[in-house]
């Protein structure tokens, strides 16, 4: 017997992933709540074996069973089956987060037996809480769930459940599963996906874990499907554990997720999602292409100050645009008071907020009351304004309603009625029309009545026996019992309803038989009639006497072309023709000769000739078509004209004119008279400049007048008339549309507006002076500027003016700060915000803070007591100790040693060193060095150790190992205080290794983390080989992680 404890061989993850990577999501079944790794598993080639696995390994670990057998004569999988059926089960079931591991046991190629391991998370004593413990979670997550919810409303709800109860922590236990992120309010990724999708589920709404990277990174996030439509949703992305939930990656399309997801199909490849009908801001509003101050200010002051918008365009922009429009939008708002603003990003998502005084004017919506009934709640009369969404009792909106539900009515039915309890009666038994309950919820609301027994007979008529069938009696039929009687009272029952047949009632109708035809000579019978339903014979034909066929044929008459065809008698029988109707005198020749005398054919006319106007012509003789015989001779045609009169044609100014004339059809001559005695040679007429053939209906013009040219010639002129002209500096007529050039007269005073400034003339009015900004003047934050120019005030109030701003709240890393001082002009106190400290970044621009690292040269005072540490040597020795305990592979040319300090701009902007009021209790600061000569993110590993010289941060003299992560910006590190510093490295195979170092953590926007757990294992294999020569081998197969 062969046994082999196993983890999967990198080998086996990779062909799984590219099988089932070629099955479309589209090719799932679908139901209610999709399984989509069974669905895959259904999809391949071996889906009937595969699903008989899957359902056999959900049987046995929903029972507990310690072993589950999968011997079958019908089914089997080999163990790379098997491990293809294992990650589709855990992908489906996130709810057994304690399941991690199992042991395959194989004969002859085939699993026969799987042991889970119930017990690699969590201990045989642990597990039952942990079940309960998740259960509950799981109950507490889903009942803000109510029966009126959409799947839409469902989904938000439970995207928001995440966002405020789930906290992203890296590294600590089961933060990569759904137990972490419901139980203990803790998770990566990994985790928010399965709770997310567990939970959906659970709410009957289909999804699915989908991995891939971000910025080159490993993450997990889902896909779901809302009413038939696939999207994308990132919970992790849209927790930024700030206290404000963020929809930027909820219902996303596919283009909208790939801006900074890459997706890697494993089970399934995720649909193209296009559907937007899901997406928050398509649902709620707040899409816009780029910042317009009219828009914003609508959602400021339907949020109270606070906008969410989605930037559809340029988001980078949007930033600086509301950086520079942010006062000028309080201002249109009246925000008044002391005044902060800020904003918040994730994605294309901002999150806009402005402080200060405001008051909100209420668009209130009139809301009738609902009365409450037995299943659904009811609501009572209230006003709601559309901008701010509170509820009020009144019109004037001087009560607010905290609620505006009214409790189910027991007494107030709905739904319809339905029966229960009805029974049918029969004829033996009483029955019960049933007892009526309302459908909403399930009430009595009246009981029925019995129903006596007895029968429920129908009359059936008789049916006649014929002599093909049997008939049927007339009797009374039983619907209840089936019983058949020969009264209406049921008193006589029939065990027989059958009539014998009758031969002489004869159905079916007849057929002839025997039937046969005449000849000229020999006699016919027209058939003997037969019944077809008996055949029995009912009567016999007659005799048909023999003899001719004859029809008669008119004769027809020969012509001079063709012979003719005498008169004769046919018969159809014999085909013989006859002289005579009785068939008397056969004929064997019925032709006709040819007629002479009979022309046939038409005629046609030969040696025509026309006559001209001099020599005569001749109309042509008539001979026969048929047989060309000359009929008759043509007649001769005189000589001489055929004259057309023509009128004559007046000249016109565009056309010569035409003389009256008579023209010849034959010679093409024109002649004066009508008989065409005097030839004319020219019949013109020369124009006419006075007689105008029409004129333009659009306007000629010059600058004396207009008129309408004629449409002939350039020179006639209709209705001439002067211009006409509003007033002095009017340049166009008010009749023909002539313009002219003019010169305004400048007004004296400026036309001005919040915009500037510009002047008009004083006849016209028209803007003479283009309009100009205005100028000029100094705004205070009381009053406006003062146009230098118009002498008019512009623009908004300024900003208080302050200079001596003093620190109330120092800044920190995660909190901003706050000043507070005099305005020197209204006298009154003011107080801002101080900036959150951004990271201390290495040789670049931090913002705010600036880190000043140089070599390791002095020692600090605080370690120079302890014996251990007290010289430059003994530091470098402990921090380069605590380096190779992580590899001690890192050569000592790869430690650097740094001293590391960290300064803040305070409110003068000058760098003064950071103090603890700027940290938290436990000192932790994290930097950004920059990489070591030669190094980069993807090719090594790095190490850091610090020595702790602060004794608020930790006991001086200990030496910390923190993480060291690798970014696009650099080295991240995070500290308990600052100097001595000490960063080494080791260059790794290749860039992909995922040994001991740096954790490698997906980048969200705006300082958000994303984390994924280990996404491989191996297989390893210890073999035996049994007497018989078969093997067994025990394969230990893992959980994947994302």
């Amino acid at each position: 017997m062969k046994i082999t404890k196993a983890k999967r061989l990198a080998a086996i993850v990779i062909a799984l992933i590219l099988i089932l990577s070629l099955i479309p999501l589209q090719a799932q079944a679908s139901s209610p709540t999709e399984h989509f790794g069974a669905s895959a598993l259904a999809s391949m080639e071996n889906g009937e074996n595969l699903t008989w696995a899957y359902n056999t390994l959900g049987s046995g670990i929903e029972a507990n069973q310690g072993t589950i057998s999968f011997e079958d004569e019908s089914h089997s999988v080999n163990n790379n089956d098997f491990q293809t059926v294992w990650n589709a089960f855990l992908a489906d079931n996130p709810q057994y987060f304690w399941l991690a591991q199992c042991d395959t046991i194989s004969s002859g190629g085939k699993v026969t037996a799987v042991e889970p391991y119930y017990d690699f998370i969590f201990t045989a004593d642990e597990l039952p809480a942990a079940k309960a413990a998740f259960d509950a979670a799981t109950a507490k997550a889903l009942s803000g769930i109510t029966n009126d919810m959409s799947q839409y409303e469902i989904e938000l709800y439970l995207h928001d459940y995440l966002v405020n109860n789930v906290k992203y922590v890296n590294g600590t236990s089961n933060t990569n599963n759904a137990y972490g992120a419901l139980v203990n309010g803790q998770a990566v990724c990994e985790g928010y996906a399965d709770a997310f999708q567990y939970l959906l589920t659970q709410a009957g709404i289909s999804s699915c874990v989908v991995t891939g990277t971000s910025k080159g990174e490993g993450h997990a996030w889902n896909l779901v499907k809302i009413d038939g439509e696939y999207y994308y949703v990132d919970v992790t992305w849209d927790d930024q554990d700030n206290g404000k939930n963020f929809y930027a990656y909820f219902n996303v399309t596919t283009a909208q997720l790939e801006e900074d997801h890459t997706i890697i199909p494993e089970f399934y490849t995720p649909p193209i999602c296009t559907a937007t009908a899901a997406n928050y801001f398509t649902v709620n509003g707040g899409k816009i292409e780029s910042g317009d101050i009219d828009t914003i200010c609508r959602m400021m002051d339907a949020g109270n100050l606070t906008a969410r918008v989605y930037v559809t365009g340029d988001a980078d922009a949007f930033k600086t645009w509301w950086d520079t429009n942010k006062r000028t939008i309080a201002n249109t708002l009246g925000v008044t008071g002391s005044r902060s603003f800020s904003w918040s990003r994730v994605g294309r998502e901002f999150l806009l907020q402005i402080t200060g005084d405001y008051t909100h004017a209420h668009d209130l919506i009139h809301i009738d009351a609902v009365a409450a009934t037995c299943r659904k709640e009811g609501n009572v009369e209230y006003w709601s304004c559309s901008k701010c969404g509170k509820n009020y009792a009144d019109a004037d909106a001087t009560q607010e309603l905290t609620s505006i539900i009214t409790a189910m009515d027991a007494n107030n039915h709905e739904g319809g009625t339905e029966l229960k309890d009805a029974v049918e009666a029969t004829c033996e038994h009483t029955g019960y029309t049933g007892d009526t309950y309302c459908k909403g919820c399930d009430a009595k609301l009246s009981s029925g009545t019995v129903i006596p027994a007895g029968h429920k007979l129908t009359h059936v008529d008789a049916v006649a026996a014929t002599c093909k069938d049997t008939g049927t009696k007339e009797h009374w039929h039983c619907s209840v019992c089936d019983k058949d009687f020969a009264d209406s009272k049921g008193a006589t029952a029939l065990k027989d309803l059958t009539l014998a047949k009758d031969p002489a009632n004869h159905v079916g109708g007849t057929v002839i038989k025997n039937k046969t035809a005449a000849t000229c000579t020999v006699p016919g019978n027209t058939g003997d009639t037969y019944c077809k339903g008996c055949d029995a014979k009912l009567s016999s034909g007659t005799v048909i006497p023999a003899g001719h066929k004859l029809t008669h044929v008119d004769a027809v008459a020969a012509t001079c072309k063709d012979t003719g065809t005498k008169e004769h008698w046919h018969c159809s029988v014999c085909d013989k023709d006859f002289a005579d109707s009785k068939g008397a005198t056969a004929l064997k020749d019925l032709t006709l000769a040819k007629d002479p005398a009979n022309h046939v054919g038409g005629t046609v006319i030969k040696n025509k000739t026309a006559a001209t106007c001099t020599v005569p012509g001749n109309t042509g003789d008539t001979y026969c078509k048929g047989c060309d015989a000359k009929l008759s001779s043509g007649t001769v045609i005189p000589a001489g004209h055929k004259l057309t009169h023509v009128d004559a044609v007046a000249a016109t100014c565009k056309d010569t004119g035409t003389k009256e004339h008579w023209h010849c059809s034959v010679c093409d001559k024109d002649f004066a008279d009508s008989k065409g005695a005097t030839a004319l040679t020219d019949v013109t007429i020369a124009k006419d400049p006075n007689n105008h053939v029409g004129f333009k209906s659009e306007w000629a013009t010059d600058a004396d007048g207009h008129w309408h040219a004629c449409t002939g010639c350039a020179t006639g002129k209709s209705g001439f008339a002067a211009h006409v002209f509003d007033n002095a500096c009017d340049t166009t007529c008010n009749t023909c549309g002539y313009t002219r050039t003019t010169n305004h007269v400048p007004a004296v005073d400026y036309r001005y507006n919040d915009n500037g400034h510009w002047k008009v003339c004083a006849v016209c009015g028209e803007t003479v002076e283009a309009m100009e900004a205005h100028k000029g003047g100094t705004a205070t934050c009381i009053a406006k500027a003062v146009c230098s120019v118009c002498n008019q005030p512009y623009g908004s109030t300024a900003d208080h003016d302050v200079t001596n701003w003093q620190q109330t709240k120092a800044p920190t890393f995660t909190q901003p700060g706050e000043k507070t001082a005099t305005c020197t002009v209204c006298k009154k106190d003011i107080k801002a915000p101080i900036p959150m400290l951004t990271q201390p970044m290495d040789g670049k621009d931090s913002g705010n803070t600036k880190l000043i690292k140089s070599d390791l040269t002095g020692i600090p005072a605080q370690l120079k007591d302890i014996e251990t540490l007290n010289t430059l040597d003994k530091i470098r020795a402990a921090l380069s100790k605590a380096i190779l305990e992580n590899n001690s592979s890192v050569a000592d040319s790869n430690i650097k040693y740094y001293d590391v300090s960290v300064m803040l701009a305070n409110l003068d902007d000058e760098y003064v060193p950071i103090t603890p009021e700027n940290l938290p209790e436990n000192g932790e600061i994290t930097i950004l060095l920059a990489y070591p000569e030669g190094t980069n993110k993807t090719g090594y590993t790095f190490y850091a150790s610090h020595i702790i010289t602060d004794a608020r941060y930790g006991e001086v003299g200990t030496v910390e190992a923190p993480t060291v992560k690798a970014t696009d910006n650099g080295l991240e590190i995070t500290l308990h205080g600052t100097s001595p510093v000490a960063l080494g490295w080791y260059k790794t195979e290749s860039s992909s290794s995922t040994g001991s170092g740096s954790a490698a953590t997906p980048t969200q926007p705006e300082n958000s983390t994303v984390a994924t757990g280990d996404m491989g294992a191996l297989i390893y294999a210890l073999c035996a080989v049994c007497a018989l020569g078969l093997c067994a081998v025990l394969v230990s197969v893992k959980r994947r992680r994302h």
